[in-house]
């Protein structure tokens, strides 16, 4: 048993993001919204997923991406609902396949449009992406050091009218 590109519902999951797990997790996203689910899918978890998005700057884009198409089909698919008063409302899994779509109750509904309000006002303060921070130079590096160096000696108390 070794580790597979394409670890997949019970296979053998590696903490790697491969280009195929990508693509399912950005698959899945894209048509349901549904992070967890998305993660499952693609053989990692919810925390991985989190971890490459706040720390890889194309996977954070990938991912709102993905996400902006899965809010627009959860979206039209509540739009749908509301228009024909069906009391139940298909969602596709989180696979993206069409043979096995999850039915939201009335009480459920009313969280996903919560969650497409939340969403919306997140999308108005615009995206979260990974900060890229220059490196340091070797001169900015020294200088802080010796700060905060500095700055621990101040604090550190005299013992015996010895000051060092």
């Amino acid at each position: 048993m070794g580790k597979r590109d394409d670890a997949h519902d019970g296979e053998v999951a590696t903490r790697r993001w491969t280009p195929g797990r990508r693509k399912r997790f950005f698959d899945g996203l894209a048509q349901t919204a549904d992070v967890a689910g998305s993660a499952r899918a693609a053989g990692m978890s919810a925390e991985r997923a989190c971890h490459a998005r706040r720390t890889n700057a194309a996977f954070a884009t990938a991912w709102r991406d993905a996400l902006a198409i899965g809010y627009e089909r959860l979206e039209t698919a509540l739009l749908g609902h509301a228009l024909t008063g069906v009391d139940a409302l298909e969602v596709a899994a989180a696979d993206g396949s069409d043979a096995s779509p999850r039915v939201m109750a009335p009480d459920q509904v009313k969280v996903a449009m919560a969650i497409l309000n939340r969403h919306d006002a997140a999308q108005r303060r615009g995206p979260e992406l990974p900060r890229e921070r220059p490196a340091a130079t070797l001169a900015e590096a020294e200088a802080a050091l010796t700060k905060r160096l500095d700055a621990v000696a101040r604090r550190r108390p005299v013992i015996d009218g010895d000051p060092a």
